[in-house]
């Protein structure tokens, strides 16, 4: 019972958050005026953006196969996919139920008696290196913002680009020993699927006719990921955090509300088919031959 109500309050002060910031977002800004914005999109990148997202998902899959072979839970990649999509489907559209790693480790457990706390292990690391290689990207952006330069900045941006990778080690190898030998091939993944999210973001902003001050963007982007653990799917916190920042870069306030926006409308569209196979998948996985087919 305890658990269940504090599942409830967490995704009620989730849900309440989101409702907050946008309410912050368009008593600021005309809810109409950024409406316009999106209308104007340029259907052309919004679809490579969507392309972009998508090869970010389907690496980060295979990311999360990595992790699952590194602790002997030996799964087909077909069915990891299915469970990815799965997951990122209940994580957009079931606030009010099981969170998406939440939902691969309740299954897993119940159709094969993996233990929990492997499992468990498994997601946490998986979201781990994904948290460390966000905060490398933004030390790198940071380096092209000549806002943020001071006399020092060029080198102490660095430095703390090297000082964070080898903290990020030490503390992933303390937390997670189990995935150290593969920490390396994990940054890695975690690099590219975070690139291949900024490719998103960049078609975002050529849709809507932005050809300037990208690496300012990506910052604020890559910022409002870290915070959206504390919103519902990112909802709220990345227009917030667009908005917010907008006079200190001089964006056009619709605009950068409308990137987060449209970001929102592509992880929506690409986290959809996540109902497949819910709804269409009479199949149950099965272990066969250490494989789930």
């Amino acid at each position: 019972m305890n658990k269940i109500l504090k599942k409830t309050f967490s995704t009620s002060l989730k849900i309440s958050i989101s409702l907050v910031l946008l309410w912050l977002v368009y008593s600021k800004i005309s809810f109409v005026l950024v409406l316009e914005t999106i209308k104007e999109t340029k259907a052309i990148f919004f679809i490579i953006a969507l392309v972009f997202y998508a090869l970010s998902q389907l690496l980060s899959a295979k990311r999360l196969l990595l992790c699952f072979y590194q602790m002997d839970f030996y799964i087909s990649p077909k069915s990891n996919r299915l469970l990815y999509l799965v997951g990122m489907f209940y994580n957009f559209f079931v606030p009010g139920g099981i969170g998406g790693d939440a939902y691969k480790v309740y299954l897993l457990n119940k159709q094969f008696r993996w233990s929990i706390k492997k499992l468990s292990a498994v997601v946490l690391a998986d979201r781990a290196s994904g948290l460390i290689a966000i905060c490398c990207w933004i030390v790198l952006l940071s380096m092209s913002i000549k806002e943020l330069h001071t006399v020092y900045s060029l080198l102490w941006l660095p430095l703390l680009l090297i000082i964070g990778v080898i903290i990020g080690k030490v503390l992933f190898s303390k937390i997670f020993p189990s995935f150290t030998p593969k920490y390396t091939y994990l940054l890695l993944y975690s690099f590219i699927i975070q690139g291949l999210q900024l490719g998103a973001v960049y078609f975002i902003l050529l849709s809507l006719h932005q050809h300037e001050q990208f690496m300012a963007y990506f910052i604020l982007f890559f910022v409002s990921s870290l915070l959206s653990i504390f919103s519902f799917s990112g909802i709220g916190i990345r227009e917030f955090i667009f908005l917010k920042f907008s006079p200190f870069f001089n964006f056009e306030p619709q605009i950068s509300v409308s990137v987060g926006v449209i970001f929102t409308i592509v992880s929506l569209i690409v986290s959809l088919p996540g109902i497949y196979p819910i709804l269409f998948t009479k199949k149950k996985m099965y272990l066969n031959s250490n494989v789930i087919v």
